[in-house]
C-alpha cells in the first residue's frame, strides 16, 4: 500500500516537475523571443571598428519623459542577416531600392521600426511618387484617397550607432555589391559627424590631400566593454529580464542640465583625439560610442581642428560618391540640425547666450559645405526643424539628442519632397 502511494507520489512529482520545466522553457523561448531584455546588437569588426550582429535583437528602454506620439517606453530592435535593422530584402529586388547610411539617428534604436526615419521615407517618399504618377497621368489614385499605404521604393536601413561617415564608407563598400541600391543616402549627425573622424582613426589625409587609410586597432578597455556585454547577453533570457526589472526599479530620474562644465568636458576631450589621430598619429581607438557634441567644432569653425575635420569629411564623402557613381546610381547627403541649438536644458548646452559669439547652425553649415565640396546632392534639414512651433518636441531630450517619431517623420518628409523632384531615383 505505502509502495503504491510512494510510487504515485513520485510519478506527480514527475509530472509537475516535467510541467514546471516545459512552463521555464516556454517563458525562456517566449522572453527571448519577443521581449529580449540585455540583449546585445554589437560586436567588435576588424574593418569597421564594430558591426551590427545578424539576427540579433534586443529591447531598448526609453524614459517615461521621452515617450511620445509614435514613441514606446520599450522598443523592440531586431537585425536581419545582413545586419540591417528590419525584415529580410525583398529576393529579387521588386523596386528601386534605397540604401541609407548612417549612425544612431538612421539605426534609430530610440523608436519602434515603423517610426524610424527610413520607414518612414519609404512610406512618403512613395505616397508622392504614386501622386505625382496619378497626376501627370490625369487622375488620382484611389489607393492614396482611401488613405492606402503606397510604396514604390525600397529604403534599407543600414544605420549603426555610433557610426562616423569614415565607418558608413566602410560599410557602404561592404553592402553595395549585396544589396545592389539603386541610390545611396548617408545621413550626417551634425552633431558630432565631425569628431568621429578623429575617434574612429580610420582615415587621414596624405601630404597631396588625397584620402589615406590607416589601420587601427581598439584598445583593451573597448575589447573589455564588448566582452562583457556579450557574457550578459548569453545569459537566460528570464535572468536578463528579472536584472532588467531591478535595474529599471533602482533607475535615478532623467537628468537635465545645470552645469555648462560639460563642454570643458568635451573641448579637453575633442582636442585629445584630434591631437592623438592628426598629430600622433596614435593607432588605437579607446571610443566608439562616446560622440556626443562636437563643440570645438561648433566653437571654433575656423580653427585648424574643424578646418582639417572638415577637409577629412569632404574627401570620404568624395569617396562614396565615386563608390555610387562607379555603379551608375545617385548620391545624396542629409544634414540633420544639431539639437542644442534647438533644445533648451540638454546636458550640453550652447547658445548664443552662453557663449557670445556662437552662432546657431554652425555645425550643420560645416557638414553641408563639405557634403557640396565633394560633389554629392545635398538636403539639409535644419530649416524645417527651426521653422516647428515647438522644435524641443522633436527631439528625445535630456541626454538623448535624438530625434524621437515626431522628429523622425520631419526629417522623412523633408527629404521625400526633395528626392521626389529627382526622377534619377526611381526612373530605372
Amino acid at each position: 500500500m505505502r509502495r503504491g502511494r510512494l510510487r504515485q507520489w513520485r510519478a506527480r512529482a514527475l509530472a509537475a516537475t516535467a510541467s514546471l520545466a516545459l512552463s521555464l522553457l516556454a517563458a525562456e523561448v517566449a522572453v527571448d523571443r519577443f521581449l529580449p531584455v540585455g540583449g546585445d546588437v554589437y560586436t567588435l569588426d576588424a574593418l569597421l571598428l564594430h558591426d551590427a550582429q545578424p539576427n540579433a535583437r534586443r529591447v531598448q528602454p526609453m524614459p517615461a519623459a521621452a515617450v511620445g506620439d509614435g514613441d514606446a517606453a520599450r522598443v523592440f530592435v531586431a537585425t536581419n542577416s545582413l545586419g540591417l535593422r528590419g525584415p529580410e530584402l525583398a529576393t529579387p529586388k521588386a523596386r528601386p531600392r534605397i540604401l541609407v547610411l548612417g549612425d544612431s539617428y538612421v539605426m534609430a534604436e530610440n523608436v519602434p521600426f515603423e517610426a524610424t526615419f527610413v520607414q518612414q521615407l519609404e512610406r512618403a517618399l512613395g505616397a508622392r511618387l504614386v501622386a505625382d504618377a496619378a497626376r501627370a497621368g490625369g487622375g488620382a489614385d484611389p489607393r492614396i484617397a482611401r488613405g492606402v499605404p503606397t510604396v514604390a521604393v525600397e529604403c534599407v536601413n543600414a544605420g549603426r550607432s555610433g557610426y562616423g561617415p569614415d565607418q558608413a564608407l566602410l560599410l557602404a563598400e561592404r553592402l553595395v555589391p549585396v544589396v545592389e541600391p539603386d541610390a545611396l543616402i548617408i545621413v550626417l549627425c551634425a552633431a558630432n559627424d565631425l569628431g568621429d573622424l578623429a575617434r574612429n582613426k580610420l582615415f587621414r589625409l596624405g601630404p597631396s590631400g588625397a584620402l589615406e587609410r590607416c589601420k587601427p586597432a581598439v584598445s583593451a578597455r573597448v575589447r573589455r566593454d564588448f566582452e562583457r556585454r556579450a557574457a550578459r547577453a548569453a545569459r537566460p533570457a528570464l535572468l536578463r529580464l528579472v536584472d532588467f526589472a531591478r535595474e529599471r526599479r533602482s533607475a535615478p530620474g532623467w537628468p537635465m542640465a545645470e552645469d555648462p562644465s560639460l563642454l570643458v568636458y568635451y573641448d579637453e576631450l575633442l582636442t585629445a583625439q584630434f591631437e592623438s589621430h592628426f598629430l600622433d598619429c596614435d593607432t588605437t581607438v579607446d571610443w566608439l560610442f562616446e560622440d556626443i557634441y562636437d563643440s570645438v567644432h561648433a566653437l571654433a569653425p575656423s580653427g585648424v581642428i574643424a578646418q582639417r575635420s572638415r577637409a577629412l569629411l569632404t574627401a570620404v564623402l568624395r569617396e562614396l560618391g565615386a563608390l555610387a557613381a562607379a555603379r551608375g546610381i545617385p548620391c545624396a547627403a542629409v544634414v540633420t540640425p544639431a539639437a542644442p541649438d534647438l533644445v533648451p536644458g540638454l546636458l550640453v548646452r550652447i547658445t548664443p547666450e552662453s557663449h557670445p559669439g556662437y552662432v546657431r547652425g554652425t555645425l550643420p553649415r560645416l557638414h553641408r559645405e563639405a557634403a557640396e565640396a565633394a560633389g554629392l546632392r545635398v538636403v539639409d534639414t535644419s530649416a524645417a526643424f527651426a521653422a516647428a512651433p515647438q522644435p524641443s518636441e522633436l527631439f528625445v531630450g535630456g541626454g538623448d539628442l535624438h530625434w524621437n517619431a515626431r522628429g523622425q517623420a520631419v526629417a522623412a518628409r523633408v527629404v521625400a519632397d526633395a528626392l521626389a523632384t529627382w526622377d534619377v531615383w526611381v526612373q530605372r
